[in-house]
């Protein structure tokens, strides 16, 4: 489930009103799938300038 928040969120970017709106999400959710939005853009650019950062397994 969600990933498919995550999605969603990625489509209508960091505007919280536009991504409960949008998605009927409680705003909690929002919040959570922004802030996890925004986390994995950070390490995907940390990961690109040469930090290792473990994977998830």
């Amino acid at each position: 489930m969600m990933s498919k928040t995550l999605e969603k969120v990625q489509a209508a970017g960091n505007d919280i009103s536009a991504v409960i709106e949008k998605h009927n999400l409680c705003e909690l959710e929002a919040l959570l799938a922004i802030e996890s939005v925004r986390i994995s853009i950070e390490v995907s650019i940390m990961r690109k300038a040469g930090a290792f950062i473990p994977r998830p397994v």
